[in-house]
This record gives structure tokens, C-alpha cells and sequence, in this order.
């Protein structure tokens, strides 16, 4: 025997109260915690003290998880595990380009929204212009970092001087190379090189953004500007401690951005170049692994 309509129309309205009951409990920051990812180098030292502070004003439920890695951080994006982050700015150029991310707000340190680099040899060094290192061993920190590689290795390649990298790791390694004189030129950030005697300043590159805290774009625009406009009003030097070097947060201007991937293409690399692994990540997440195959 077939049930009667009244009965299917009360099943039908009793599943659709629990459809979007369930629905109204997923939307983060409202029916479950909108988490935050932060990098190791990002992370708050008070996280507590962060979180409530942002929950009063924003109204929002938060989580703040620190990560060990920039490839933990990034899975969690791509998983959906993070709904925002805070992360290096290669990192979010790779997010931004991969997956669907946009800025919310940028860093600000000391009211700088810039970073800059430098180029340092030592300090008897005959070297006075960037053509004298074509052919020349320059030291880098890594693949992967914006001052100690990216700004001046866009440097280089747009005035057409080839080099020979060294990667030494650490902006600390780099500055000791030089003074050593194993390198005759290294990268780090821009007044790095007045902190040891016997190094002079080459040339400076830059600047570029400052990395922004990203949100992924479905999470719903009232919620996304509610933490907003936390972000914006935070200055509390305790709750900021750590949070990478920021002393405060604004909202970015439109194409802010833009210029860094500019500045990725003059370093002769992609977004997929700036995440160890990135190019096999980012194209596992546009077509499927086996579509790759014979």
C-alpha cells in the first residue's frame, strides 16, 4: 500500500528542516569553528589570547592551528581542513593560483607593507655594479624564499645576468659565505648585512607585498567580512606576538598581488615552482593523477 500524501509531504518538510539544519551547522565561524592555519614561522605565541580576542569581536566561533609545515598548511587548504591562513607569501601565491583562495587581509610590520632584499659582497670586494657577477657564485637561502632568492633573482634575470646559485639555507649562512668569501655576492632582507661588520650593499631589490591571511571563497561573505574587520582592528602587541612579525593588518588594494607574480615570472618560475613538490600538487588537483599515464 502507498503512503498517503499527507504523510510524504510530512516526510519531505521534516527532511528538508534537517537538510538545512545540517547545513547551518557547517557554515564556519556560525555552526562550527572557522579555523585558521598558521605557518611555523606564522604562528601567534598567545593563540589563546588571539582567539578570544577576535571571537569578541568578530561574534565568530574560531580556531587557531599551527602547523609544522608549509606542505601541512597547504594540504589543509586544499583539504578544506583550514578555512583560512596565514602563511608565507610563495605559499599563498601557490594557493591563490591552485586553489579557490583570496586575500583578506595583508601583514603589516612596524607600517611597512613591503619587503625588500639586498645583495651583499664584502666590503673590500671590487665589485660595484650587478654585471660584475655574471658567471659568479651569488649564495640564496632556499628555493622558496621571497628575499633570499626571489627578489633578487628577478633582479638578475631581467638585466640578463646569469649566475651561479648556491643554496646555503639560512639568511645567517648566506651573510657568513659572503664575509668568507665563498660567495661573491649573497641574498638576504633588505638591512640584514648592517647587522655583521665587513659587508657592503651591492644592490637592492623589491619591494613586494607582504604575505596576506587568506580565506577560502566559500566561506560566506558575512562571515569573511566579520573577521575582517576584526583583523583590521587588532593592534594588541601581546595577542599579535609572533604572528608573523605583524604589528597590524590592512585590507589590500586590488592588484596588490598582481606585481608578485610579475616579479615570479622575472625569476623564470611559476606558481608551482614555489612549493616543493608544487607542480605535481597543483596538477593532481586540475586533472586526475591517471590521466597523466601512457
Amino acid at each position: 500500500m502507498s503512503a498517503s500524501p499527507l504523510v510524504s509531504r510530512r516526510t519531505v518538510v521534516a527532511a528538508l528542516a534537517l537538510s538545512g539544519l545540517a547545513c547551518r551547522r557547517q557554515v564556519p565561524g556560525r555552526g562550527r569553528a572557522l579555523v585558521i592555519a598558521f605557518g611555523p614561522h606564522h604562528a601567534p605565541v598567545n593563540a589563546e589570547l588571539l582567539r578570544a580576542r577576535l571571537e569578541s569581536s568578530s561574534n565568530l566561533k574560531l580556531e587557531l592551528r599551527a602547523v609544522k609545515s608549509s606542505d601541512e598548511a597547504v594540504d589543509l587548504v586544499q583539504s578544506g581542513g583550514a578555512d583560512a591562513a596565514l602563511l608565507p607569501l610563495f605559499d599563498y601565491l601557490f594557493c591563490a593560483g591552485v586553489f579557490e583562495v583570496e586575500p583578506l587581509v595583508q601583514v603589516v610590520r612596524h607600517d611597512a607593507v613591503t619587503q625588500s632584499s639586498e645583495l651583499l659582497v664584502p666590503a673590500e670586494s671590487a665589485l660595484r655594479e650587478l654585471a660584475g657577477l655574471r658567471g659568479q657564485r651569488v649564495g640564496y637561502v632556499d628555493r622558496y624564499s621571497v628575499t633570499g632568492f626571489l627578489l633578487p633573482a628577478a633582479q638578475l634575470g631581467e638585466a640578463g645576468i646569469a649566475v651561479e646559485p648556491v643554496w646555503l639555507g639560512s639568511h645567517d649562512a648566506v651573510l657568513a659565505a659572503v664575509k668568507e668569501g665563498k660567495v661573491a655576492a649573497g641574498a638576504s632582507y633588505a638591512g640584514h648585512g648592517a647587522t655583521v661588520t665587513g659587508l657592503r650593499v651591492l644592490a637592492t631589490a623589491g619591494p613586494i607585498a607582504n604575505e596576506p591571511l587568506f580565506v577560502q571563497t566559500k566561506v560566506p561573505a558575512e562571515v569573511r567580512e566579520a573577521l575582517k574587520r576584526a583583523l583590521l582592528a587588532e593592534q594588541d602587541a601581546k595577542s599579535l606576538e609572533g604572528l608573523a612579525e605583524a604589528t597590524g593588518f590592512r585590507a589590500p588594494p586590488a592588484g596588490t598581488y598582481e606585481s608578485a607574480l610579475v616579479t615570479l615570472k622575472s625569476a623564470g618560475l611559476r606558481v608551482e615552482d614555489t612549493l616543493k613538490g608544487g607542480w605535481l600538487r597543483a596538477n593532481e588537483h586540475r586533472r586526475p593523477a591517471w590521466s597523466y599515464g601512457p
